[in-house]
């Protein structure tokens, strides 16, 4: 099959891994010192792991307030701008992610798929060889927006059965995974399109086995740099004839900062055009991504068919967007009647711009539904049972068919942040709540006219989805957390019948699946240590004393309700408010305040404790060690405000104070430490500021209050006295962690578990 014969291809399909970049933009004098002062030279590094971290805990230290993270890569890059040139959908073409991710790497500031899934990339999610989010430092000129240098952490080459193999299916690949390909394999039978992503060296065989897949049709497209292109010999300039390809079955589009792009096409005799550019003014803009965005806008145009000449105003028209951007991906609003409306015949009054950032706007797991009765308002109160950030995303008007039928009862949202839409359509909510979510799990009882469009939602956004009621009950947990991981869902959309038309039973079966598959879901993003306990024995004094352990537990209500079934086995069990007694273990459950529990812990009257990460983090302890994260009770640790551009207060109140303390070093900020809610200072304007958790920001909108940045994040976490804890004491903790989060806690196979609590 030869080139011009297959442009029919229908997928395409990202093979890298999640990264992150993270760029520092400073006046290039300051970068000339900077690159001294780390032993730097200009132009792009490769580093190892231990190296690179080196670099990005110095960076934080010493040069935060010019730092930002974004996601990156040029095969992410370059997907993301097909996303954003497709745009309206029913799409042409499918564009697929596809590489090695984990869950945890979502406790980054940044999730690197978050925003392929903004532009309409389904991500299949492959098994992580490592749990730290790759990542590459770019110091960019403040003035002139030129990356100077470029320093690259380590990457994992791309697996071999992540490949796609149909003939309709075209692979989206560095050249240097490529040639990894041609090592592990000789010459791929599959169709590919290669950017060159800074590859310096190409052996003589490696050229000649690209040469045998461009014959075969099986390279049409091949995107890099100008001088690339000439230093690994890929094409030869001639005084006389000018530059000929030794491709002779792709189409080459070399780039050059500045001057025309030259595109070579494949078929003998074809002169290669020269394409114009505008070159950006000084201080216009940036040159992040800036080729990756041309290669998107190009290819999207071309595998749409548009001629070269065509295609090349659309990649230049990308390039220019994501020029505007302080990172290497353009920004991008989804305006949801503009994407869809006019596929299914429904519109929105108002363009719904800011939904896919705020439902992202929280740590862990987000539950997020239409609000309607039955399967929807019980997925967002058990949700927020388990302590997670719940959303329902509603018709105008909040309205259900309580509202439509007039029919008894109240709707109950709980805590939920209720979002009303600018359409009173159940069809145009279904889409929305499709598109916002990673994933859809549906319980369909009744064969609903709902739950066919949420199915067909699916199929046309690329959105995976899980259909619960066909589980076994037995495999149920096992189902969700693989689901989850395969394809990277943290904003999960639950949707089902409406209350009218499900009975009693079904009723109560769907509590018990939903409560099972959230949990199993949220518990994908936490971690478990592989250290187990080390104490051998117990002074013989201890071993005597019939009361063996204490373990302690948050007093909060939210969170001593939901673990003590856990606890004791029992639904509705009796206890005093202060203390609990485990009659046949030999051991004492006290119930106090976290920052109370942490001090406990350390100081060794408690064995272990349940509390949030966020207490680890504002009180420095010697002996306590971090066992487990579990994914439950999330909230985000962040800088609130009513003015999301003050970045630079003057006053800040916090019941975080050594953490604020810790974010406001470099300023001039008056900080005061309170007890209590954090609006009630800052909302009437007393303060300027706040460090406090935020879990919908539901509360601090009633307040006119806004998130400024995040500083980390806090989850229900595991710990215990390294030097008092009994293995009775860590045997129980253990035991009422996997009850928790049902056996699916991944593990710390690298000893991250500290860094993600106390280096965010």
């Amino acid at each position: 099959m030869t080139y011009r014969e297959n442009m029919n291809y229908k997928t395409i399909i990202g093979l890298c891994e999640a990264i992150l970049d993270i760029n520092v933009t400073l006046a290039r004098h300051e970068l000339g010192r900077l690159l001294d002062t780390c032993g730097l030279n200009e132009g792009v590094q490769f580093v190892d792991g231990s190296t690179f971290r080196k670099h990005v805990k110095h960076l934080e230290k010493n040069y935060r307030h010019a730092l930002s993270r974004a996601p990156g890569g040029p095969v992410s890059n370059t997907l993301y701008a097909m996303g954003t040139r497709l745009s309206v959908y029913p799409r042409q073409i499918r564009l697929v992610w596809r590489g090695p991710y984990s869950p945890i790497m979502s406790y980054q500031h940044v999730d690197p798929l978050s925003s392929l899934r903004h532009v309409g990339v389904t991500t299949e999610c492959r098994s992580a060889g490592s749990l730290r989010t790759s990542g590459s430092i770019c110091f960019v000129d403040f003035e002139t927006g030129e990356a100077i240098a470029v320093v690259v952490g380590p990457r994992t080459h791309v697996d071999s059965h992540a490949v796609g193999s149909n003939e309709n299916d075209l692979n989206l690949i560095k050249l240097s995974d490529l040639c990894h390909l041609f090592d592990i394999g000789g010459v791929p039978e599959e169709h590919f399109v290669v950017v060159t992503a800074d590859y310096c060296n190409l052996e003589p065989a490696e050229i000649e086995r690209l040469k045998s897949l461009s014959v075969a049709g099986r390279l049409p497209f091949m995107f890099g740099r100008l001088a690339e292109f000439r230093d690994l010999r890929l094409i030869v300039e001639d005084s006389q004839i000018g530059i000929v390809s030794n491709l002779p079955g792709t189409e080459i589009v070399a780039t050059s900062e500045g001057r025309p792009v030259t595109i070579l096409q494949p078929g003998d005799g074809n002169p290669p055009l020269s394409c114009p550019v505008e070159t950006l003014r000084l201080s216009e803009g940036s040159h992040l991504g800036a080729g990756d965005a041309y290669a998107g806008g190009y290819l999207a145009a071309r595998l749409t068919g548009s001629d070269s000449a065509s295609a090349h105003l659309s990649g230049t028209g990308e390039a220019r967007l994501v020029s505007y951007s302080n990172s290497a991906r353009r920004d991008y609003s989804a305006n949801l009647t503009e994407l869809f409306g006019s596929y299914i015949g429904r519109r929105s009054n108002v363009p719904d711009w800011d939904l896919v950032n705020r439902v992202r706007q929280s740590a862990g797991l987000s539950v997020i539904s239409c609000g309607q009765t039955g399967i929807d308002q019980l997925a967002l109160t058990i949700g927020q049972k388990w302590g997670l950030a719940t959303f329902a995303i509603m018709p105008d008007g909040r309205r259900t068919e309580r509202l439509d039928y007039s029919t008894d009862g109240e709707d109950n949202f709980g805590t939920a942040s209720v979002i009303e839409l600018g359409s009173i359509s159940y069809r145009y909510c279904t889409w929305a709540n499709v598109f916002l979510a990673d994933g859809t799990m549906l319980l369909d009882y009744a064969g609903s006219e709902g739950s066919a469009e949420t199915r067909h939602a699916c199929r046309v956004l690329g959105r995976p989805l899980l259909e619960l009621k066909g589980v076994d009950p037995s495999q149920l947990v096992e189902t969700v957390a693989a689901w989850v991981r395969l394809h990277g869902v943290r904003v999960v959309h639950v949707a089902g019948n409406r209350a009218s038309g499900l009975g009693t039973a079904d009723l109560a079966a769907a509590c018990q699946y939903l409560d099972l598959a959230l949990r199993a879901a949220a518990s994908c993003f936490g971690i478990l240590s592989t250290k187990r306990f080390i104490k051998t024995g117990q002074p013989e004094e201890e071993q005597q004393n019939p009361l063996l352990w204490r373990i302690g537990f948050p007093r909060l209500d939210e969170v001593r309700d939901a673990l003590t079934p856990a606890i004791f086995k029992q639904p509705n069990p009796n206890y005093d408010k202060a203390k609990l007694t485990f009659g046949t273990k030999g051991g004492e459950v006290c119930f106090a305040k976290s920052a109370d529990l942490v001090t406990m812990l350390d100081r060794g009257i408690l064995d272990a404790a349940f509390v949030g990460s966020d207490m680890l983090r504002e009180h420095v302890t010697s002996d306590v060690r971090v066992v487990g994260l579990s994914g439950l009770f999330n909230a985000l640790l962040a800088v609130v405000s009513p003015n999301t551009l003050d970045l630079s207060p003057a006053s800040a109140v916090s019941q975080y104070p050594a953490i604020a303390e810790s974010y406001f070093r470099d300023q001039e900020v008056t900080l005061v430490p309170i007890h209590g809610a954090a609006e009630a200072w800052v909302g009437p304007g007393a303060f300027d500021a706040t460090v406090d958790t935020w879990r919908t920001g539901a509360t601090a909108g009633a307040n006119h209050l806004a998130l400024v940045d995040i500083i980390g994040s806090t989850t229900l976490a595991f710990v215990i006295n390294d030097v008092k804890c009994s293995k009775e004491a860590f045997d129980t903790g253990m035991e009422i962690l996997e009850t928790l989060t049902l056996g699916v806690l991944p593990p710390d196979t690298e000893d991250v578990i500290d860094s993600l609590i106390r280096d965010q």
